[in-house]
């Protein structure tokens, strides 16, 4: 490898040792910081998974944790971009089936509606109000069946 290829392999290094990283952000990294070629920096990023400094498998457990913990994300909204970050979909599929739970994804759902059903004006009709709960729930990723199921449940008073 290049002195220069080497330089930016540290910094990528030392970025990944404090930050968790997927192999596409490390090999964007290395391009946009210089990389001579597209060859130096697969090379890199072999070197940085090798040395586990990068682990496509980890950061998918994590980035699934975070986003379902703290951005209330639901499952087709996380699993489109694990996707857009190039993770393969076998890593997807396996962690989803390890650490993903139907249950937690219900009460998060559940609490994040009731508090939009709050902030809905109330001059709304029922349909206008299902309309808008139903592209909160699209938007966030959450599934249609447990979007409409919840809805009717939290809607059969008004």
């Amino acid at each position: 490898m290049e002195k220069q290829t080497v330089l930016i392999l540290n910094k990528l290094a030392a970025v990944c040792s404090k930050k968790e990283k997927c192999s596409s952000e490390a090999f964007d990294y290395m391009m946009k910081h210089g990389c001579e070629s597209q060859e130096e920096a697969f090379e890199a990023v072999e070197y940085l998974k090798n040395n586990k400094y990068i682990d496509d498998e980890r950061f998918t457990r994590i980035f699934l944790s975070d986003k379902l913990r703290f951005n209330k994300w639901g499952k087709n909204k996380i699993a489109n971009a694990l996707r857009l970050k190039k993770i393969p979909q076998d890593i997807i599929s396996r962690v989803f089936e390890e650490f993903y739970n139907l249950e937690d994804e219900k009460t998060i759902i559940q609490s994040e509606l009731a508090k939009k059903l709050r902030g809905l004006k109330k001059d709304k009709s029922k349909s206008q109000i299902w309309q808008s709960l139903i592209r909160f729930c699209i938007s966030r990723g959450y599934s249609i069946e447990l979007s409409n199921s919840i809805i009717r449940e939290l809607t059969k008073d008004i």
